[in-house]
């Protein structure tokens, strides 16, 4: 999996290295927030996420069959797909 460059508890000038829903969440919260930017700023819960699921990309390099994997989760949301 991926891992973030974050600010770090530590100090507010320490940066690491993170991963899991703590990392992804906000990714996912701005790519939701442009997709419905994109469609006039109003639009249901159920075609968010229909516009989020219809832009993952699933490459793991073939180790893994397509679908929920504890290493991939779904795949790779892209925002640029997300908005054409």
């Amino acid at each position: 999996f991926d891992l973030v460059l974050s600010a770090s508890n530590a100090s507010p000038t320490t940066y690491s290295w993170a991963g899991g829903t703590s990392m992804s969440s906000p990714a996912a919260v701005g790519v939701a927030a442009l997709i419905i930017s994109k469609n006039g700023g109003s639009m249901s819960p159920a075609s968010v996420k229909a516009a989020m699921e219809g832009a993952v990309n699933f490459d793991d390099g073939g180790r893994f069959a397509p679908g929920l994997t504890p290493q991939f989760g779904h795949g790779l949301l892209s925002a640029l797909e997300a908005l054409q």
